[in-house]
């Protein structure tokens, strides 16, 4: 009997408390927890209110946010930390200069790294357009470099290794410019017999033209 009575008693005091919040209309005030939020780095505890204020000052790194804009074009905008980083190292590699020699990572506007034809011949030579494409030509004994048909921006230089004559002969009809006076057409130049004796020439797209003041002299035809 008792035991009823007290089951009745919570029933009756379940229903009160129930008519009371459906007649009792909307609930226009509510207590706000304090909120958790991560500042500097740490967990502190705020209202509402104060963590508002933090996040507008104050940005943690946390991996899943994202982090403003950015004035150039390597991290896009509103990137999470991963993404940022991933970037940054991408571009890095893609400028970096690979272990293979002659070859350059990326298209960038970096000068690619290429290797200088260098070719080495006892006497007479007869250049090769690849010669010619900012070569090396060391002439170990003597001789005469003939040259292919000039074209613009051909370019090669010529060294005697020792105390001998060298001599370079343009195409047939073709002119060599030496201390800025355009030589006969056909007409070569010639070394002073000097070891290490140099000449370095260029294809203007009209004549070939030895770069600076040189000891090389007219050789004649």
């Amino acid at each position: 009997m008792k035991r009823i009575s007290a089951l009745c008693l919570a029933l009756l005091l379940f229903g009160s408390l129930a008519y009371a919040q459906i007649n009792s209309g909307p609930i226009t005030s509510a207590s706000v927890q304090p909120a958790s939020t991560t500042v500097a780095g740490k967990i502190e505890t705020a209202t509402n209110t104060e963590a508002a204020a933090a996040s507008s000052t104050t940005v943690a790194l946390v991996p899943g946010n994202t982090y403003g804009t950015f004035t150039g074009t390597t991290i896009a905008d509103n990137p999470t930390i991963p993404s940022a980083l991933q970037a940054l190292e991408s571009a890095v590699e893609l400028r970096a200069v690979t272990t293979a020699p002659g070859t350059m990572g990326g298209t960038t506007s970096f000068l690619a790294y290429t290797k200088v034809p260098v070719t080495v011949n006892n006497g007479n030579l007869n250049a090769t357009a690849a010669m010619l494409s900012n070569g090396y030509i060391e002439i170990t004994g003597a001789g005469e470099v003939e040259l292919i048909a000039g074209a613009l921006g051909m370019a090669g230089t010529v060294r005697a290794s020792g105390a001998f004559a060298v001599s370079v002969d343009p195409a047939d009809g073709e002119v060599i410019v030496l201390n800025g006076t355009a030589l006969a057409a056909g007409n070569k130049i010639t070394s002073t017999s000097t070891a290490n004796d140099t000449a370095t020439l260029i294809h203007n797209g009209t004549n070939w033209v030895v770069i600076g003041p040189s000891v090389w002299t007219d050789g004649g035809a």
